[in-house]
């Protein structure tokens, strides 16, 4: 009888080992997956950094050559506004002395002008 009740004491007190064993295995269980957790995000968010490092590159190329294009454009604007002023001065100089070689003499100015004729003034 007394082998029967020690069998059973050890039998209850193995259930409790087993029992406290299980929950310190589910609490190991929960910890490890919190830690797989963290690692994937931790990986997610390396990828992520890695990427935004990327567009960020990109982004910084494309300025890059965005300026270019732009200062190359500006140069060109400023050649051709520089060129159409030469012209511009060009002409007006020209219409300048081709107006002065049309323009009649001072006193005649009137001695070209036909009289009657063809003119006809309505009043009313």
């Amino acid at each position: 009888h007394s082998n029967v009740s020690e069998l059973e004491g050890e039998n209850g007190r193995r259930m409790e080992r087993i029992k406290m064993l299980e929950e310190e295995a589910e609490a190991h269980i929960k910890v490890l997956a919190k830690a797989e957790a963290v690692k994937l995000e931790l990986r997610r968010s390396r990828e992520h950094s890695e990427h935004m490092e990327f567009l960020a590159s990109q982004y910084s190329e494309q300025c890059g050559t965005l300026q270019a294009s732009l200062n190359e454009l500006k140069a060109r604007v400023l050649e051709e506004e520089r060129s159409k002023g030469q012209t511009q001065s060009a002409t007006r100089t020209k219409a300048q002395a081709e107006h002065a070689v049309t323009q009649p003499a001072k006193g005649k100015a009137h001695a070209d002008v036909p009289r009657g004729g063809n003119f006809s003034v309505r009043v009313r």
